[in-house]
């Protein structure tokens, strides 16, 4: 005999005809957690921070809350806990030093010290000798360094005096902890390089170079160091110590484990600008208005970049998503999955082209991970065209289910996983996304149309369902059925199960049964269990509403009569459903 029996709820691929449509998928699914098999409801969100402006980029730092009207790009330190480096859309990079902001240039004193010769010369033994310093702040950041000094005669019996070099204790905005002083020397090849000789007191602003007393130490390493420049963009932290940022269709890279450093010698060009970057691995995702990239290597002197053949373009930086182990975009064609080995359009299933660009608006578009899944909202001024979808993309194929509230952006915390959101009804405020203490949504799940050759007579069903999502609250005089062993108080009365058996009790009104907890059911008028509440099941006969299934979890239930070609169920539920049959006796659903 026929059964439809529903133990895995999947979301929607609305591409695909609904009478197409494996026996899993819906038609439609809202405020529904899907990830396990089962159906559960989404949670509210809950307010965790309010602002006094309108957000679009937030970010978690230590326990304060960041906030910004556009768009920004955070990157923790490399090295330091309380650093935090940002890329904004209308200042210049900052970098968060414990709770003082500061800006992320620390660019190099450009004026040549001063030098003055003492002591007799010997031309035979003489060698010509540049000097320049470097500034090093608190922090340990080091820049390049100065112009070189004129040239002087240095040997033995001489010493030169470097002289008009700053003393300022404040340099770029950073407290300076002292100077580094390098002196050139020329080596047999004819190389000529500037070489450590000693370190400046940040007061100091002059140094005496004794010949012989000051050897030469390792090179000077930030000869190549350029500070970040003013209209850096989109900052994103990458393996090894490495961050990456754009301008136009240059993208940047950082001296490892040096932020504050950004050697020209590093820039790769794109054939297309730039709208964001993603790290991946060792890689960079690099999208753009056309084809996207592919960066890879281990140093930022050794990345070979590779364009992706695919037109692919990037709508919008509020599309892109890091996965993990890979990253998620909106093109022009649909969602595209990115990694180190390739770009795929991923929503072919879900959207076609015209469909999409109907739906996605790169004007108003925010997205964020959720768990596993992709999580994004698009609207415009056409009330019927704003929309939020989570999109899961770990199956064979994936699906989405919608979300009734829309968002303004989210942001996805890496140390928890946890999801949090701006909604378009509060946008000044941040809320944790699906808040285990938010108020419990109603999920619905439609399932596709089943479609039989001859009319057919389901006449039984049965819902199996979790625990309720608020007390059940009974009163009066009802049965009791131990189904397993238990302990339960109620009232003055003490109950002991090591057996199935009944019980007659009265319960009081104030009493607050969990079920479970005491796993105990209500008897009812057919002699079967009742269990959680919370749910709506409606059943449809050839696209009719036949009956409608209002709570008694776990109890098998009677369908009116008649016989259809097409049957189709709707789940409206608070609790977790695990299990819908209806069959054509009571024994085909009840195993």
């Amino acid at each position: 005999m026929a059964t439809l029996d529903f133990t895995i709820f999947d979301g929607e691929t609305p591409r695909i005809a609904p009478h197409l449509l494996p026996e899993q998928k819906a038609v439609l699914a809202s405020n529904a957690r899907l990830t396990g098999g089962s159906l559960k409801p989404m949670r509210g969100h809950n307010l965790v921070h309010q602002y006094q402006h309108d957000l679009n980029a937030i970010y978690r730092y230590g326990n304060t809350w960041l906030g910004w009207a556009g768009r920004a790009n955070c990157v923790p330190g490399p090295i330091d806990a309380d650093r935090l480096y940002i890329t904004r859309e209308t200042a210049s990079p900052q970098v968060y030093m414990g709770a003082t902001l500061e800006p992320l240039a620390f660019d190099r004193v450009a004026t040549r010290p001063s030098v003055t010769l003492s002591g007799t010369v010997d031309d035979d033994t003489a060698e010509t000798v540049m000097y320049a310093y470097t500034i090093v702040s608190i922090y340990g950041e080091e820049t390049a360094p100065s112009n070189l000094s004129l040239p002087r005669k240095f040997s033995e019996g001489t010493q030169i005096t470097v002289s008009d070099m700053p003393g300022s204790t404040v340099q770029n905005g950073r407290m300076i902890l002292h100077k580094r002083l390098y002196r050139s020397q020329t080596s047999a090849a004819g190389v000529t390089d500037l070489y450590y000789i000693a370190t400046v007191p940040v007061l100091d602003t002059t140094f005496v170079d004794v010949f012989g007393e000051n050897p030469i130490a390792e090179p000077c390493p930030t000869k190549d160091f350029l500070p970040a420049p003013n209209d850096l963009r989109g900052l994103t932290g990458m393996a090894n110590g490495i961050m990456a940022g754009f301008r136009g269709k240059e993208i940047l890279f950082c001296e490892p484990y040096q932020p504050h450093a950004w050697p020209d010698g590093y820039r790769l060009v794109c054939d297309y600008s730039i709208v964001g970057l993603c790290a991946v691995g060792t890689s960079l995702i690099v999208l753009t208005k056309g084809a996207p990239y592919i960066i890879q290597g281990l140093h930022p002197d050794s990345m070979a970049m590779q364009k992706v053949e695919s037109i692919l373009p990037c709508l919008t930086p509020d599309s892109i998503v890091d996965m993990g182990a890979y990253a998620i975009y909106a093109s022009n064609e649909g969602l595209v999955q990115i990694s180190e080995g390739g770009a795929q359009l991923i929503t072919r299933d879900l959207w076609a082209k015209d469909d999409w660009q109907a739906l996605a608006n790169a004007e108003y578009f925010a997205a964020g991970r959720y768990g596993d899944a992709y999580i994004f909202s698009t609207w415009d001024a056409n009330p019927s065209r704003r929309f939020t979808f989570i999109v899961n993309v770990t199956g064979d194929q994936p699906s989405l289910v919608r979300c009734t509230e829309l968002y303004r952006l989210f942001w996805n915390n890496p140390t928890n996983n946890f999801t949090f959101c701006v909604p378009q009804s509060d946008t000044d405020a941040i809320y944790r996304f699906d808040a285990p203490s938010g108020d419990t949504l109603q999920a619905i799940w439609r399932s596709k149309p089943f479609r039989y050759t001859a009319p057919v007579n389901y006449s039984a069903g049965l819902v199996e369902a979790g625990a309720a999502s608020t007390p059940h609250r009974p009163s009066g005089t009802i049965d009791l059925i131990a189904i397993d062993e238990f302990t339960a108080t109620l009232d003055d009365l003490t109950f002991t199960n090591d057996g199935p058996y009944r019980i007659n009790a009265t319960i009081p009104d104030e009493l607050i049964l969990w079920e479970n907890e005491f796993r105990v059911s209500v008897q009812t008028e057919e002699g079967s269990w009742g269990g959680a509440e919370g749910f709506e099941i409606r059943f449809y006969g050839d696209g009719n509403l036949i009956y409608t299934k209002t709570g008694g979890a776990n109890t098998p239930f009677r369908l009116p009569a008649g016989r259809y070609r097409e049957w189709q169920i709707e789940i409206r539920s608070t609790v977790e459903i695990i299990r819908v049959a209806i069959g054509q006796s009571l024994s085909e659903v009840w195993r």
